[in-house]
């Protein structure tokens, strides 16, 4: 047994870390390690969004959370981390860091996304007899599809929040800070003349449209 920890061990050292890849490897060295002492300090789970490209008129949003206290990882399966949190179960937040999963174990903000992400695993789970092949690929992932079922939820659930947003452009990435706004956001528009030898000769109209997506709510990104 020492000798699959060990090995183990240095098998998570020499790979990349970051999310919850690792979770397993980690949860089970975390029962052999008798220096690691349980941190008290509240859990952080914060959202972002992903906006993707696969073409330049098909794009797709995706909603995704992370968890930590001061360096933040991915939640790579969210029904793994139902799981462990109904279970009260010991849940690696790192290389370095863990966490006895329980409401009690986050802070009051991060409450309301736990409880949205129990709400979607349950969801799935509720109707995955009849979708076999989303049993496969739905919440085992680590971004979340945003779509008619859950953009209404997703929008109650950041509205007036600063969200971050990933666009994924091809090959080209942009970070940005967002907030979900109500429906009355003002489209500006930027009339400026045209002048050719001194003569005019037209306008250029510039319309700026804030980033929106329609649901039974508009959901507005600015």
């Amino acid at each position: 047994m020492v000798a699959t920890v060990f090995l183990l061990n240095a098998y998570l050292d020499s790979h990349e870390l970051g999310d919850e890849t690792n979770y397993f490897g980690e949860a089970f060295l975390s029962h052999f390690d008798e220096e690691t002492d349980i941190n008290e300090e509240p859990v952080h789970i914060v959202p972002k969004l992903i906006m993707s490209y696969k073409s330049e008129y098909d794009t797709s949003l995706y909603i995704q959370f992370k968890i930590g206290r001061k360096k933040l990882v991915q939640i790579k399966s969210y029904r793994n981390f139902v799981d462990a949190l109904r279970d009260n179960e010991i849940y690696p937040l790192g290389k370095n860091d863990s966490v006895k999963l329980g409401y009690g174990a986050f802070d009051d903000k991060s409450i309301k996304y736990v409880k949205f992400i129990e709400g979607l695993v349950d969801t799935e789970a509720s109707i995955s007899y009849k979708l076999l092949d989303y049993v496969k690929t739905g919440l085992n992932v680590s971004k979340i599809p945003v779509d008619g079922a859950n953009i209404d939820d997703i929008y109650n659930l950041l509205v007036g929040e600063k969200v971050e947003l990933t666009t994924e452009y091809f090959s080209k990435k942009t970070v940005t800070d967002i907030e979900l706004r109500d429906f009355n956001e003002k489209i500006t528009i930027g009339i400026n003349p045209i002048y050719d030898r001194d003569l005019f000769a037209g306008i250029n109209l510039e319309v700026d449209f804030p980033l929106s997506f329609i649901s039974k709510q508009l959901c507005i990104l600015h």
